[in-house]
């Protein structure tokens, strides 16, 4: 292991990058890459001015391996700290030598700038990578698993349907009056949860303004916000083949579209669709958060939309705040994004790791 060297990745290696990235579509009843077209290098980078990207080439000086760290600053015990995301992370399958991901995560924390924790997340297909890493060994980080989670893609406007509008509450984008108030609300209920992003300019993130903001109010007081992200300019989820019974429906979409699915792409087209990102209501109150999405949804009727839902929810109506899951905690601790894990969680599971 010692003769392969982790090394910063430039602009060049990019091609590279996304033809690795490209070949390793996940398996199921649907392939799908999750990937950064144009570039991948220059995706990680424009995510954050503190993006870290490296790869490990072979003596033949092709890719063996492949990681980024995207940092940002985040809310962690009531103090705002840089964290690691740490993601790209890619395994060349042509590489034939000594190589597996404890000790290129090693390598990596050795490499990055020591940020205070990092966090990624591991499909649940794969299952022989979410081992290896939580299998708890001597002398090395504790990764813990926190939480699962499903991304759930729908129809604005079956959603629109639903009878959680209120006429109690307004809908707004933000602009140049409120924009003040919107960021001291944010600061309030974002700073409530560990993992939360600390925003204070909307625009550092990439392909993200103040049009794209949507505010709840009740009586002038903002008791919402969300941001409408499309991403697909810099990464993308491709569909790579349908296998049964997708491949069935997807014949039948003229028919499916109108009980609600999502219209189906074609192979090789790029799923269009926006994130509710960076999502929070007032106290967490589950009612907000209905006929929040409600009105956004009547707003943008013709849109699919992207939403993180924790797993086992007692009720399928419910939709609760997104959070981010199989969430792994490097070092000696459990982390996951937004409200759905607590500070005393995280208290909890270090004192048991002690």
């Amino acid at each position: 292991m010692e003769d392969y060297k982790l090394t910063p990745a430039t602009e060049q290696d990019g091609p590279e990058m996304l033809e690795l990235i490209e070949n390793m579509p996940s398996k199921g009843k649907l392939e799908l890459i999750y990937t950064r077209r144009p570039n991948p290098y220059t995706s990680y980078i424009d995510e954050s001015n503190q993006t870290e990207v490296y790869v490990v080439r072979d003596e033949n000086n092709k890719i063996a391996f492949q990681a980024s760290a995207v940092v940002h600053d985040y809310y962690l015990e009531d103090k705002i700290i840089p964290i690691a995301y740490v993601g790209g992370l890619r395994k060349n399958p042509e590489f034939k030598g000594e190589l597996n991901w404890k000790d290129m995560f090693y390598k990596l924390d050795q490499e990055v700038h020591n940020y205070h924790d990092y966090y990624c997340s591991i499909l649940n297909a794969n299952a022989h990578a979410k081992q290896s890493l939580t299998k708890k060994r001597k002398n090395w980080p504790n990764f813990d698993e926190v939480c699962d989670y499903k991304t759930n893609i729908f129809k604005a406007s079956e959603i629109a349907k639903k009878k959680w509008d209120s006429k109690e509450y307004t809908l707004e984008k933000i602009n140049d009056k409120n924009i003040k108030d919107v960021y001291k609300f944010i600061k309030k209920e974002g700073s409530k949860y560990n993992f939360f992003p600390n925003i204070n300019d909307i625009s550092k993130f990439k392909d993200l303004n103040i049009n794209n903001c949507y505010i709840m109010l009740k009586d002038k007081e903002i008791v919402a916000f969300t941001a409408l992200w499309n991403q697909t300019n810099y990464k993308q989820y491709i569909v790579k083949k349908y296998h049964f019974p997708l491949n069935i429906l997807k014949g039948l979409s003229f028919i499916t579209s109108r009980i609600g699915y999502i219209d189906f792409p074609n192979e090789n087209e790029t799923f269009p669709f926006y994130h509710l990102s960076f999502l929070l209501v007032k106290d967490n109150d589950i009612s907000l958060y209905k006929t929040f999405i409600c009105k956004i949804c009547k707003k943008e009727i013709n849109k699919s939309l992207v939403i993180g839902i924790k797993d086992k929810i007692n009720n399928e109506e419910e939709l609760k705040c997104p959070s981010v899951g199989y969430i792994l905690g490097v070092k000696d601790f459990c982390v996951c994004f937004g409200v759905s894990f607590t500070l005393e969680q995280i208290k909890k599971i270090r004192k048991e790791n002690k």
